[in-house]
């Protein structure tokens, strides 16, 4: 038989499980009770809990450990083992990259949930409704990721929420933002292709050709 785990505990401390009918249960603080309700939605999906998640998870089932002993709940094994249904995993690495999707390349922005970076790039789309091109960012679910057709603006756009934010940027990343403030004179579309697994990038800046190559796995 399996140890009870954190999830476990903070499971019923959400209200989800009945240990023992006539046993008191857990009260919460009105400011703890909704952050461990979307804990334990979590876990109940089968999710993971990021590392920070999986220490306040095991912060609030310490906390409220005589109530949990009171209502039967293994509270001393679980704290004593700290074991988990599913690991803990870190949380999503921010980085900024060029992708091959389809037969296109793009530009990719991939980052744990930030309300403040979403917002912006919301705003842009609704911006860039009046331009043009389809200057836009779409949120890709699967890969839990957003790309952008490599317009310079889309790419001036992603590199400035990269560096604000500390981004991983790859190597050709920052060759390319060299290129373009080395100019005076920038067109809007680069011609951009992928040529035997290689992601290269062809532009004229002041009548110099610019020729920059990423290889992709084919």
């Amino acid at each position: 038989m399996s140890n009870p785990t954190v999830e476990d505990a903070l499971e019923f401390l959400a209200g989800y499980h009945k240990k023992n009918i006539g046993n008191p249960t857990p009260r919460l603080s009105s400011y703890d009770q909704p952050v461990v309700n979307n804990l334990a939605s979590k876990s109940l999906c089968g999710k993971s809990f990021s590392i920070k998640q999986g220490k306040l998870a095991v912060i609030f089932i310490r906390k409220y450990r005589n109530q949990l002993r009171r209502a039967g709940v293994d509270i001393d094994i679980i704290l004593r083992t700290k074991e988990f249904r599913k690991p803990p995993v870190a949380a999503m690495p921010s980085i900024m990259c060029f992708e091959k999707e389809n037969d296109e390349v793009v530009i990719s922005l991939s980052f744990p949930y930030d309300a403040r970076i979403i917002k912006l790039i919301h705003a842009r789309n609704h911006e860039s409704q009046s331009t043009p091109y389809p200057h836009r960012f779409d949120w890709d679910g699967s890969d839990k990721k957003w790309t952008s057709r490599v317009f310079i603006d889309n790419f001036e756009f992603a590199y400035k929420i990269a560096k604000e934010n500390q981004f991983y940027m790859e190597p050709i990343v920052e060759e390319y933002m060299k290129k373009i403030t080395e100019t005076q004179t920038v067109i809007k579309k680069p011609t951009v292709r992928v040529e035997n697994g290689k992601l290269v990038f062809t532009n004229l800046f002041n009548q110099q050709k610019i020729h920059l190559e990423k290889q992709f796995d084919v």
